[in-house]
């Protein structure tokens, strides 16, 4: 099975990569595009809540609020 099969990001990255630079360029930084795929897949197995988001006002002040308040 090819790694293009198993990362579905892989498959895009690669394509757009082949868009902008040669074959050769594109082949050589291989590795870096099924590293970024590998977790760009993994990230997407997770759904996330908006409130999940770091800078969402009511994290902010509640982490604000557990760190004023920490023993």
């Amino acid at each position: 099975m090819a790694a293009e099969d198993t990362f579905p990001s892989l498959k895009r990255l690669l394509t757009r990569a082949h868009e902008y630079w040669l074959p050769e360029d594109v082949d050589s930084f291989h590795s870096a595009f099924q590293a970024v795929a590998i977790a760009l897949d993994t990230i997407a197995q997770y759904s996330f809540k908006f409130e999940d988001e770091p800078a969402y006002p009511t994290t902010i002040r509640l982490l604000k609020y557990n760190a004023e308040n920490h023993d």
